[in-house]
């Protein structure tokens, strides 16, 4: 964005701002699965923290978008609308001056392509997850056959690995 020769319109501010947070939510995201995949407990807790203080910005983001996009199309009553749907950003990028709408249309393009990694990212979060959900089930069936002679801990209506348990009493003494 040259911001030296122009002062920057709300739209660029906005999608500068934007931006910034999708990428902490990238890196947040990033420390997420990292910490999912070595059954980090404390790291997932922290990135749990990150990742919802990452969503609340940018649900403030938000907000201030449709503020944006309601003054921009009040300020241009004969841009196209589409009844029922938000205008797209390269439309709203258009109704800025030239050098604004390319700085503008830059950022969005980074904002998309911010969205796409993390969408990536937490595919593999999900993915690690499910995983970890998997080894963990494993180790409790493990524990619990260990520990279970007669089936205690197994499901309900399932049948266990059932063992002879050897067992007496010494009544002579």
């Amino acid at each position: 964005m040259d911001t030296d020769s122009r002062p920057a319109t709300p739209l660029e501010d906005l999608l500068a701002d934007l931006v910034d947070a999708h990428r902490t939510l990238l890196d947040a995201s990033r420390r997420q699965r990292q910490a999912i995949a070595q059954a980090d407990a404390p790291a997932m807790a922290r990135t749990t923290d990150s990742l919802a203080k990452a969503g609340a910005a940018i649900v403030a983001l938000e907000q201030r978008r449709r503020d944006v996009v309601v003054a921009m199309l009040r300020a241009n009553p004969d841009a196209p609308r589409t009844p029922g749907a938000q205008p797209t950003l390269r439309a709203l990028c258009r109704l800025l001056p030239d050098p604004a709408c390319h700085d503008a249309s830059a950022l969005a393009d980074q904002l998309r392509t911010l969205l796409l990694d993390i969408r990536r990212e937490t595919r593999g979060a999900r993915a690690a997850t499910a995983t970890l959900i998997a080894h963990m089930d494993a180790i409790v069936t493990q524990i619990g056959r260990r520990l279970s002679h007669d089936a205690t801990y197994t499901r309900p209506g399932s049948r266990g690995a059932i063992s002879n348990v050897v067992s007496g009493i010494d009544l002579t003494s």
